[in-house]
């Protein structure tokens, strides 16, 4: 599996607007989630969590975390659910830590993109029993003493009531259709 070095190089690339630089750094990007789905979302976490980073690579880390956790196409949420749910619980909690964490980072951006990430951790978790100490860290975020902390924290809340009520109208759509 890459290491987050690796993966850094790659998201980097794939934000190129040159084609033959971004195709094959996506593919890989691919490739590697069905190699290593454990490796390459620990990856994704540990390049959210660099500071050091520019700030657009780790925006790219925690969106293609969060889509690879919770996609907004209908026919893959199921299956990228259960992938997330049968990762290890270590490799979980320290996503769970690296986004929880973002959200009180300097960027406004890499905190929103943290925020995406906590809510599709959240949306994914919960109604499998999930993520009880992940919606206390949110809770205690939002009531921190720093502002921007504060409002990350809020912006995600609202983020996981946008996906929980996104599924909560397609189940019942789904309900309504199947009657006769």
């Amino acid at each position: 599996m890459a290491g987050a070095s690796a993966v850094q190089q790659l998201l980097q690339a794939s934000l190129s607007p040159d084609a033959a630089t971004r195709d094959p750094a996506v593919a890989r990007l691919e490739s590697l989630a069905s190699e290593s789905f454990s490796g390459l979302i620990s990856a994704l976490a540990e390049v959210l969590g660099a500071s050091s980073a520019d700030a657009s690579i780790r925006i790219a880390a925690a969106i293609s975390a969060k889509n690879a956790i919770a996609p907004s196409a209908r026919a893959q949420q199921d299956a990228l659910a259960a992938r997330w749910l049968g990762l290890d619980g270590s490799v979980r909690a320290g996503v769970q830590h690296s986004a929880i964490e973002a959200l009180a980072d300097s960027s406004r951006p890499v905190r929103n993109a943290a925020a995406q990430l906590v809510a599709a951790i959240a949306s994914v978790e919960l109604p499998h029993g999930g993520s009880a100490d992940l919606i206390e860290r949110l809770r205690a975020a939002a009531s921190d003493s720093r502002p921007e902390l504060r409002a990350a924290a809020l912006v995600a809340i609202g983020y996981l009531l946008e996906c929980v009520g996104t599924r909560l109208a397609l189940l019942m759509t789904a309900g309504k259709s199947s009657r006769p």
